[in-house]
């Protein structure tokens, strides 16, 4: 079964016209049984018919514009080439029109759905790819906020070591001067000169109860400097005035006063 669809004919009319044509007689000619034609020399045709009567000279579409008419080829004797369709008459009225085989319509089908198929995994493909691109996004916001929590705790980390190096600064700021005092000076300096004359001219028991009196001194002297720097220092305009007695003076609640400065 052979379909066909509408058309001017203009191939054909110009066809026929040519193969009428006693100009190109020697260069094709028609078939005894009227239904074909035979090119004699496909260079001359090529070179001049071709180039006389269409506007494309290449004989491929020239070729193809007949398989389309149902124009099939032979090759003949001596480089010769016959085109014959068995719906063409020479002598008819009647031209042959384009027709569409059902074997060109079978493979145009299957051309479809061999596309629709592709298609088809290809939106597969896209959506999956969708799919890991929205684990990505949300992968990156998670490792986003993570990053973001980090960062501020070591920005407040820094703000605290910075606040404790400031407090720290301002104590041996206030401590370099304050040693400076006479008062203090004198007491380590009698102190050293004590332990030396202890050391240079006492036997080895002397010695042993030098050295404990020399500690019981030296706690005297701990628990003076104690309180300097609970007055001076570690009260920081909170605490109140303490007792000028050594005796009255508690270590541990200057050394606690101390911790609470530096906030360890």
């Amino acid at each position: 079964m052979v379909k066909q669809r509408n058309s001017k004919n203009g191939f054909m009319f110009k066809l026929k016209s040519i193969l009428l044509n006693n100009k190109y007689s020697e260069i094709l000619q028609i078939n005894l049984d009227k239904n074909g034609f035979i090119i004699n020399d496909l260079d001359k045709f090529k070179n001049q018919v071709l180039k006389e009567n269409y506007r494309h000279t290449n004989f491929n579409s020239f070729r193809r514009s007949l398989n389309l008419y149902g124009f099939s080829s032979k090759k003949c004797k001596k480089r010769k080439i016959l085109y014959i369709n068995p719906n063409f008459n020479i002598n008819s009225e009647e031209l042959p029109r384009i027709q569409i085989r059902p074997v060109e319509i079978q493979d145009f089908k299957s051309e479809l759905i061999r596309d629709y198929n592709i298609l088809l995994v290809i939106r597969e493909s896209q959506k999956k790819i969708m799919q890991q691109v929205q684990q990505l996004v949300e992968a990156q916001n998670i490792l986003h906020l993570k990053i973001q929590r980090q960062y501020l705790a070591y920005l407040k980390e820094r703000i605290f070591q910075r606040i404790r190096f400031r407090k720290l600064e301002r104590f041996c700021f206030c401590f370099y001067f304050n040693i400076q005092d006479q008062k203090y000076k004198k007491i380590i300096e009698r102190s050293l000169v004590i332990v030396a004359k202890t050391l240079s001219q006492s036997s080895e028991s002397q010695m042993i109860l030098d050295a404990y009196n020399l500690k019981q001194q030296h706690e005297s002297y701990q628990q003076q400097f104690s309180m300097f720097l609970d007055r001076h220092l570690l009260s920081n305009g909170n605490s109140k005035a303490l007792s000028n007695s050594p005796g009255e003076f508690d270590l541990n609640q200057s050394f606690s006063a101390l911790s609470n400065y530096f906030e360890f």
